[in-house]
């Protein structure tokens, strides 16, 4: 059997216990509470609108580091844009 089917049937073994199960469960649920929170929270600080957080938001809670890595490239590409377009709107925020 190859390595990562092995590992899955370890990671299968592991969540048939209840405890194991619900402490991933929580783990899983706490890390999109609060990733959730800080993203919508520095979205809303570089003015991105409620339209494009919530796809990012829901991308999070059912994808977790996925939903996070596209918030990232969003804001650092809004960012890119607002320095090409306002340059002194940026020089004078700092």
């Amino acid at each position: 059997m190859p390595k990562l089917l092995a590992a899955l049937a370890d990671v299968a073994k592991l969540v048939s216990n209840d405890h194991v199960l619900l402490a991933g469960w929580v783990h899983y649920l706490a890390f999109d509470l609060f990733i959730g929170a800080w993203i919508s929270q520095q979205a809303d600080d570089a003015s991105i609108s409620r339209l494009v957080q919530a796809p990012i938001l829901v991308t999070t809670f059912m994808f977790g580091p996925f939903g996070l890595l596209l918030f990232l490239i969003v804001w650092k590409t809004q960012n890119l844009t607002l320095q090409i377009y306002h340059p002194m709107k940026q020089g004078a925020e700092r």
